[in-house]
């Protein structure tokens, strides 16, 4: 029998929590699948650094993340350092020979989210152009914003509680009853969005894949 291969994943995360809130249900799945997930922090948005990095980091190990990466970047000016940031995401990218990547989609209600989605796309443009890498696809996943079209929905709800206990870490930085109260939400109301009607779970996320071939020849899937 053929072993399954183990993924290197790559999420995106444009803030502290983004990662949680937007796939924290399909990381926990990639986690148990046996993936290696690592995630880059954008941009910095709380006063008190240090515990904010604690806090990821034990978001982090909920979710099953294997190592985290902070750019550091100021909250809202991220849009003004776009180059900078696509060499930092390229050389991590390639020091960990990624597969998948995970990306706020282009249309998310923030401007880090946006800035996050161009960071990902130029990345790989010039990952596979420059470095001639390989990979599999990016996909981008919903935030604040629900997006108007998808791939795929994910069935999370084996993995809710997981998702809620990684969310609910940042108390002492924002609302999470109300950022799970609404996420969730969301996450059941695609739920209603699925075709199957047997054995359908309460929680999905939705995901919109792209994969390298339609990067290379399709310039309009870069936004």
């Amino acid at each position: 029998m053929r072993c399954k291969k183990n993924k290197n994943i790559l999420v995106l995360s444009p803030h502290f929590d983004d990662a949680a809130i937007g796939i924290g249900g399909k990381i926990r799945q990639h986690s148990e699948n046996g993936d290696n997930i690592f995630a880059i922090f954008m941009v910095n948005w709380s006063h008190d650094i240090f515990e904010a990095k604690k806090a990821v980091k034990y978001s982090n190990r909920i979710l099953g993340i294997k190592k985290e990466f902070f750019l550091e970047f100021h909250s809202d000016y991220l849009l003004h350092r776009i180059s900078d940031a696509v060499e930092k995401v390229r050389k991590i990218f390639l020091d960990n020979n990624m597969e998948i990547v995970y990306t706020p989609h282009r249309r998310d209600g923030h401007p880090d989210h946006i800035a996050t989605n161009k960071i990902a796309f130029e990345s790989s443009w010039k990952l596979h152009i420059k470095d001639k890498v390989i990979f599999d696809s990016i996909r981008e996943y919903e935030i604040w914003t629900p997006m108007e079209t998808y791939t795929t929905l994910y069935d999370i709800t084996k993995y809710i509680k997981e998702k809620k206990e990684a969310i609910n870490v940042f108390s002492k930085f924002a609302n999470t009853d109300l950022l799970i109260d609404g996420i969730t939400g969301l996450n059941r109301y695609r739920a209603m969005h699925h075709e199957t009607l047997q054995n359908k779970g309460d929680f999905y996320e939705a995901i919109r894949e792209i994969s390298l071939t339609q990067i290379i020849h399709d310039p309009t899937v870069l936004g």
